[in-house]
Parts: structure tokens; C-alpha cells; sequence
């Protein structure tokens, strides 16, 4: 009863001594149902299903994910796409946003907010009111500039704090008992 009030209920694995509820278990779409006493072999075929199934799930999720990673903009009257990868950094240049690779540079107009407001946080920052960085292209920075790729992207002073916090902090390799809230 309870797992029909889930919305999203997890992989389950009845053990039980009533063999007769074996088929209400299976309408909760449970991975097996184990009648008590469990032999371990019979345990370990159940575990293994269960593990298939989470594994089958997360291959799903990997095949999403690389599905969506670009998008497009409206270039010279047709449509460009662009993979997350390969941007390092986007500017603001009034109505309009230069989205800049490795080889090659983009206008497009669409205002800073709002291509901000549509590329997924987790790999695009704000570092300054006129930029947007692709966190996995930062290869350093200091207290005014970021190194991304081979450009250099100034770090704003309201935004610095932001930017340590999700780029850095996390991944800073410290020596023993050293404090992580250092100033950049």
C-alpha cells in the first residue's frame, strides 16, 4: 500500500512469509518477491535483477544527457548548432551575445540573460555582468581575470565569491587543517 502512494518508488525486493501477495507486488512493479525461508542463491538472483534494472536506468539517463548537450542559435538566417563542449565563454554586447570557441566566435541576437536563463547552470557561470563561462574550460584564475581555454575573461568583483565557491572549492586540494575560505 504503501509504494502505490509514491510517485517515483524506488527499486524494491519483497521478502515476506505470505506467499499470496506475490502478485500485488508485482502490479508496485517490484523487482522480485522473495517467499521466506530465502535461499541465498535465490537472494542473489533477485540483488542481480535489481541491479540490472538500475543499471538499465542509468544508461537511460547517460543517453538523455548526451541527447541535450547543444543548442542552437539563429546565425546569418539559418540555425547553428553548437555543442555544450565546445563553448568556452559567452559576452554580452548589448541586445546581442559573441559566443566564443576554440576556433571560432558567434553573434547572435539574443541578450545575456536570457541565453543565461536557458544553458543549464551546472556548466555555465556568470562570472561578470557581461560574461557566462563554460566551467569545464576554466583552467585558472586570480582575484581579477579568468584563463579559459587560450582567452582571458575578466572576473567581476560581485561575483567572485560565486565563482570560487562553485568552480574551486570543492576541488581545491589542501594541506592539512588548511582553512578552504582563503580570498582569491
Amino acid at each position: 500500500d504503501f509504494l502505490k502512494t509514491l510517485q517515483s518508488p524506488p527499486l524494491t525486493i519483497f521478502v515476506t512469509s505470505f506467499p499470496h501477495y506475490a502478485v500485488d507486488g508485482f502490479l508496485v512493479d517490484a523487482v522480485d518477491y522473495l517467499v521466506k525461508p530465502v535461499m541465498f542463491d535465490r537472494f542473489l538472483k533477485a540483488v542481480n535483477k535489481a541491479k540490472e534494472r538500475l543499471d538499465g536506468r542509468r544508461h537511460e539517463a547517460e543517453s538523455i544527457r548526451t541527447q541535450e548537450d547543444h543548442f542552437f542559435i539563429r546565425k546569418e538566417g539559418q540555425y547553428l548548432k553548437l555543442h555544450y563542449d565546445d563553448v568556452v565563454y559567452i559576452a554580452a554586447f548589448g541586445d546581442f551575445v559573441k559566443i566564443f570557441t576554440s576556433t571560432e566566435n558567434h553573434l547572435t541576437l539574443v541578450n545575456l540573460k536570457h541565453i543565461e536563463e536557458q544553458l543549464p547552470a551546472s556548466i555555465f557561470i556568470r562570472v561578470h555582468r557581461s560574461y557566462l563561462v563554460n566551467v569545464m574550460k576554466i583552467h585558472a584564475l586570480d582575484g581579477s581575470e579568468i584563463k579559459a581555454d587560450h582567452y582571458a575573461i575578466p572576473l567581476g568583483q560581485s561575483y567572485k565569491d560565486q565563482v570560487y565557491s562553485f568552480v574551486v572549492s570543492k576541488k581545491l586540494v589542501k594541506r592539512f587543517g588548511e582553512d578552504s575560505s582563503e580570498e582569491l
